[in-house]
């Protein structure tokens, strides 16, 4: 280099370049975490496959950047970091773009392996820059002192000094206030300011400096219009089935579509989807099934919340779910609660239902995410939807973890309520856990009630969902468990009019069975009625389970104690204690879900790429 080297501009760079591969390296696992079933699986791969490529990289530096200048390597090794790092969020959400079109478009052909092998090629190639720059690095060092042992070790120690910074800025700072795809392009600007800094100091260096140059512009281009182009690829996302009629036409903005309401917090991203209503039959059947749009004529259709990609509710059947989880334990129970401990719910849905009774004295709802809670109170659909709930005197608000609040105070609730998201990872698998539930077992006054979203509990029952629930449970101590399902009735006269004269006796249908099996064909007006009925009832039913300290019996007789119900009723009352999974089941300890020994969740098929619904 032309001009003296301070030791400390060696630590700089070394504590800085540090920081940038933390980030890179968690800033890839969280995307394709996003993109992919299975949090901690695909967590431990690319790390696993990002620090064995930085191994392979400090290796074989020599032959790929041949240059006996180090500087000039760590140079290339920096705009190299800087293209493929800064545009590899970029680069995935394209990637994942076309594999979704393909898989739409050529009857569900599955490209999964393909998405994955791409992205595992961005993560070996920047695991690969980073593990260039510590050698590189302790080269200069070595040759920039006298005593090039103890420069080396302090390169070291800086270098783990700046792994250590980037891996707090990450969850606490930069992921809260950042975007996937604005953060890529963020380090890769650092990393390219880094080789510019290099490049001024180095003779005949015009050339690389004005590719830095451009670079520079072109990212800080980006951080200006970022948020156009984050909504251009949550557009994507989302609104993945409409994206293109045809392949040329895939990277075409969809500016017409509705902008995405979006919410940051250091626990989720909280997206708020408008999906245009489209004339369905289901939608009339719906109006079958309900009184509210009746009632309320301007009630919004469409908006579907989504937490981390993952479908939380559609607005126009959010209530199937909402009053079916709050009245039928109070039925269930025959009397309703005084003090109520509500865990989660933050969008306010729930405590909608639960602040109509009169006879309810507190609410208690424990939320640990802040933003949710603030968006239930201030979007204006949220807010519109669930009626101001959070404004009634009855209710407070507690920000804090469940399993926090649940182990430590000391307050005992007539009625525990359970509103989870699905289990997708060890992180929420503790809040169905058996030590969860000894707590809210000890927090329970006699005779009360708890009762818990159980998502999957069905359709996975084959893989032990519903044996983990009732062996959790059990373990806990609890001896009243007994799941019950929104289900709706298949043999509405309404339904089966609207239905009706849509088909004749020639009329033939094509079913998709689930599991992946080939189709099959329903032949004939009446047949093909009931099958719609069915799938209708089959998509609308949630699963929920109803436990109690003590052995009792349910009250199986409806009553609405004064309420008006919108879809509740005595005959749908009856149908929630339809029981289409094994009851009871087999105490198993082997299925207890516990904290020491996670049996929540299960990865089907962790090779699946996601979709948003």
């Amino acid at each position: 280099m032309s001009k003296k080297t301070s030791p400390w501009m060696i630590y700089a760079i070394a504590f800085v370049l540090a920081a940038c591969s933390m980030v890179y390296e968690l800033l890839l696992a969280q995307t394709l975490s996003f993109f992919a079933e299975g949090t901690v699986t695909w967590y431990s791969l690319v790390l696993g496959v990002y620090l064995g490529s930085m191994g392979i990289g400090a290796l074989s530096f020599r032959k790929v950047f041949k240059s006996t200048d180090n500087w000039s390597s760590l140079i290339q090794v920096e705009m190299w970091l800087s293209l493929i790092g800064g545009m590899s969020v970029i680069l995935i959400h394209l990637l994942h773009m076309i594999v979704s079109y393909i898989w739409i478009t050529n009857s569900f052909f599955d490209l999964s392996l393909v998405f994955y092998a791409g992205v595992f090629v961005a993560v070996i190639a920047i695991g690969f820059l980073t593990g260039c720059e510590l050698p590189l690095l302790l080269s200069i060092g070595s040759k920039s002192a006298k005593d090039g042992t103890s420069i080396s070790n302090r390169i070291l120690s800086v270098d783990y000094l700046g792994s250590l910074a980037g891996a707090l800025a990450f969850p606490l700072i930069l992921i809260v206030h950042m975007e996937l795809v604005t953060l890529g392009v963020f380090v890769g600007l650092i990393n390219v300011l880094v080789a510019g800094i290099l490049q001024v100091r180095q003779p005949n260096q015009s050339f690389k400096l004005t590719l830095s140059t451009m670079l520079v512009c072109l990212y800080a281009l980006f951080l200006v219009f970022h948020g156009g182009i984050q909504q251009y690829f949550l557009k994507k996302y989302y609104y993945y089935q409409y994206q293109a009629d045809s392949f040329t036409g895939l990277l075409k903005s969809l500016k017409d579509w509705p902008k995405i309401h979006r919410e940051s917090s250091p626990y989720q991203k909280i997206d708020m989807v408008y999906y245009p209503p489209d004339e369905d039959v289901f939608d009339d059947l719906l109006n079958v099934y309900t009184t509210k749009f009746k009632d309320i004529p301007d009630f919004p259709r469409g908006y579907v919340l989504f937490i981390d990609g993952f479908f939380q509710f559609l607005i126009d059947i959010e209530d199937i779910y909402h009053e079916y989880f709050a009245h039928a334990p109070i039925i269930f129970n025959n009397h309703v609660p005084r003090d109520v401990l509500v865990l989660g719910a933050g969008d306010g849905m729930l405590i909608r239902e639960l602040v109509k009774y009169k006879e309810v004295e507190k609410i208690t709802v424990v939320e640990i995410d802040p933003k949710m809670v603030e968006m239930a109170r201030r979007h204006p659909v949220l807010e519109y939807v669930n009626q101001r709930a959070f404004n009634d005197p009855r209710v407070e608000v507690i920000i804090q973890d469940a399993y926090h609040f649940v182990r430590h105070t000391g307050r005992r609730f007539d009625a525990i309520y359970m509103d989870f998201p699905r289990v997708k990872d060890y992180n929420l698998s503790k809040l169905y856990s058996v030590e969860f539930f000894s707590f809210v077992y000890h927090r329970l006054n006699d005779n009360g009630f708890a009762a818990l979203d159980a998502p999957e509990i069905v359709d996975l029952y084959k893989k032990n969902y519903w044996g983990i629930y009732y062996s959790s449970l059990a373990g806990a101590g609890f001896k009243t468990i007994f799941p019950f399902f929104s289900t709706l009735e298949s043999d509405n006269p309404e339904a089966i009019k609207i239905l009706e004269p849509m088909f004749d006796s020639t009329s033939r249908l094509k079913v998709s069975e689930e599991g992946g099996s080939e189709p099959r064909m329903i032949y004939g007006r009446d047949d093909i009625v009931k099958q719609m009925i069915s799938d209708f009832v089959h998509d609308h039913r949630n699963s929920f389970i109803f436990v109690k300290k003590e052995l009792a019996e349910p009250n199986t007789l409806y009553r609405n104690f004064g309420l008006r119900h919108q879809i509740l009723n005595s005959k749908r009352f009856g149908l929630t204690l339809q029981q289409p999974v094994a009851f009871p089941p087999r105490y198993d300890a082997n299925l207890v879900n516990s904290i020491m020994k996670p049996t929540l969740p299960h990865q089907a098929n962790k090779w699946r790429m996601r979709v948003p619904y």
